[in-house]
Order: structure tokens, then sequence, then C-alpha cells
């Protein structure tokens, strides 16, 4: 009975910390301010990026120090079990299948989105929103709308071009526009013609912001991504049979948890998202947990022998490990690393978020006391 109530207790606690924290980045950043804000040296979108970077590490640490090695364990145990002995990797393969099928699922969904929600001249040109990586970092979205600003110039210009066939005209034009503009400089003085500089590069960035901002299609798989691994997390804690492993584990959840809801209010918020649907997101996301732990207690209860526990968590937590080892290298890191900015304080931040799991891992590891 004790060990039923630390499990009720945990999944209370985990559903109210994943939604208060997933909601801080919304309280403390808005959206405008993500645009236009500066910390020091560092503009907004650039913390954002290096808490990317720091849950890219988080990301890092926990599938190779602590998702794998569970599955393989688990795997192994039904395995012995079942008195099957094999030299094919059966737990990296079900981690492969996870990969993939959240690999299929993703691009599945953005063919078919791109395929009736796409504008044709975007699609073209390589600018539908769509076609872009789930955690997209702030220094891509610069690269891209001035690639794009560059594009509209050269467009501009061909359009001129082909529109005017007088040369001597097109110079007489081009140079009476120069002088109505150094008159407008002269009569206006130098800090309107700064302040005008300055109005025109806000207004950029929020244009390029809108078209260039993560879609909210794949911060919503970004979320069924992040709420399979929940439900995951909270399975390894419904099977766990000491009020002390529980709590055990429940530690480690807590802290990951919190870093994962917050890192996931972060993608919500860069989509441009309002705070209601910031809060019916994260509540989805809140549940998962909680789901997961009630469906441990359900294995428990329905299957007694260690033989099919091992093989319902094996299975489920291969599947769920692959779909993170997806966000890990093909969203987070590879996208967050392929600017310039900031490079040695994204690297830090990696560091960083994978010493935190470590962490955690030397303080609650146990040695497994299995006997088959």
């Amino acid at each position: 009975m004790d060990v039923l109530v630390s499990q009720v207790v945990t999944m209370i606690i985990l559903l109210i910390l994943s939604l208060a924290i997933g909601m801080i980045p919304a309280l403390l950043v808005g959206p405008l301010q993500l645009r236009t804000n500066r910390v020091g040296t560092l503009s907004t979108n650039d913390i954002i990026s290096v808490l990317s970077c720091f849950g890219g590490g988080v990301f890092f640490a926990t599938c190779f120090l602590d998702l794998v090695p569970n599955v393989r364990e688990s795997v192994s145990i039904a395995l012995s079990y079942s008195n099957v002995e094999t030299d094919f990797p059966v737990a990296d393969f079900i981690i492969a299948m996870g990969l993939f099928m959240i690999l299929i699922i993703e691009q599945t969904a953005l063919t078919f989105k791109q395929s009736h929600d796409v504008d044709p001249h975007a699609r073209y040109h390589g600018h539908g929103d769509e076609g872009r990586p789930l955690l997209e970092s702030a220094g891509s979205q610069y690269c891209s709308s001035t690639e794009q600003n560059l594009t509209a110039q050269v467009e501009g210009a061909s359009h001129v071009d082909n529109s005017t066939h007088d040369d001597s005209n097109r110079g007489l034009a081009v140079d009476a526009t120069l002088e109505r503009t150094s008159s407008l400089e002269k009569s206006n003085g130098r800090n309107h013609s700064s302040h005008a500089h300055s109005s025109i590069d806000s207004s950029n960035g929020d244009d390029c912001h809108q078209l260039h901002s993560p879609s909210k299609l794949r911060s919503l798989l970004l979320l069924g991504a992040l709420s399979i691994h929940s439900v995951f997390e909270g399975l390894a804690i419904g099977i766990q049979e000491t009020e002390n492993d529980v709590w055990t584990l429940s530690v480690a959840v807590f802290i990951h948890k919190s870093i994962l809801a917050f890192s996931l209010g972060v993608n919500f918020l860069k989509t441009g998202m309002s705070k209601m649907g910031m809060f019916q997101s994260l509540i989805l996301f809140s549940l998962m947990a909680p789901v997961g732990i009630t469906i441990g207690i359900i294995i428990t209860e329905e299957f007694s022998q260690k033989f099919q526990q091992s093989i319902a968590n094996g299975s489920l937590q291969g599947l769920a490990t692959g779909t993170f080892l997806y966000i890990t290298f093909f969203e987070v890191l590879p996208h967050e690393m392929s600017t310039p900015k900031n490079r040695l304080l994204k690297v830090l931040s990696i560091v960083l978020g994978f010493s935190v799991i470590c962490l955690l891992i030397l303080l609650f590891s146990q040695s497994p006391s299995v006997d088959p």
C-alpha cells in the first residue's frame, strides 16, 4: 500500500511541476520581447538557442546513459527467461524501429501538410515553413531571412530590367532616387535617419519571425514525441516494487521532466503560440507521465511474472528511446550547431546539460539485482 501511495503522490507532483515549469517561458518572455529584447551581448533568441543546446545535452545523456542501458537490460532479461540465445542485437533493433516510427510519422505528416497548405511560390523557392526542422535555431532563422531578402531584391531588380528598356532613363531614375534620398537625409537629420534605419530593421525582424518561426505543426509533433517518452518514464515508475525505488527514480524524473517542460515551452514560444494554446498543450504533456505510471501499476498487477514485465517494458521503452534519439540527433543538435553564432557557448551548454544527467545517474542509480 505504501508503494501505491508513493506512486500516486508522484503522479500529482509530476502533473503540477511539468505544467508550472512549462509555462515559465511565456511568463518571462513575451512573443514581442522574443524578437527584440537583448540581455547584455546576447539577444533573447540567442539565449533560447543556448537553452535548446542545454536540452540537447540532456537528451544526449538520457539516450545513451539511461534509456539505452535500460532497454538492453529488459530485453536481456526477457530473452533469458525465454531461453533464447541469439547474437542479433534485439534491443538496438527495437530502438531503431522507434526512430523509424517517428521519422515516418513526421515526414508523412509534413508531406501531407505541404501538398495541401503550402503556397506553391513559397514551396518553389524553398521558403515553406513546414519544411523546417522541429527545433530550428535562431541563427538559422536569421540566415534564411537574409537569403530571402536578397532573393527578393534580385527579383525586384530583374523586374525593373524587364519592364524598362531605355538604359538612359534607368540611369536618370536611379540618380533621381539617390538625390531624393540624400535630400531627405539632410532635411531630417542624422538622428532621424538612424531611427528610420532601426525601425526598418525592427520591421524586417518582425516579418522574418512570422515567416521563419518554427511551425506549429512541427511543435505539435515534438509535443507528441516527448509525450510518448513521458509515458514510458511514468511506466518505469509504475512498475517499481519498493517505495525506495519509486522515490529514487521519481527524483531523477522530476528534474528531467522539468528540463523537458521548459524546453517545450521555449519551442512553443518561438512559434508565436498563444498562452492559452501553450497551457492546453502543456496540460496534455503533463498528463502523460501520470498515464504512464497508471499503465505501469496495471502491468505490475496483471503481469506478476518478471518475464512478462520485461517484455512489455523493453519493447515500449525501446520505441520511446528511438523517438528520443531522433529528436536529439535529427532535430536539436544539428540545427543549433549549424549556425556560426556563439559556437563555444553552445558547446559548453551541451556539455553542461550532459553533465547534469550524468550527475543524476551517479546520485540515484542503483546496481540491478535481477535473478533470472
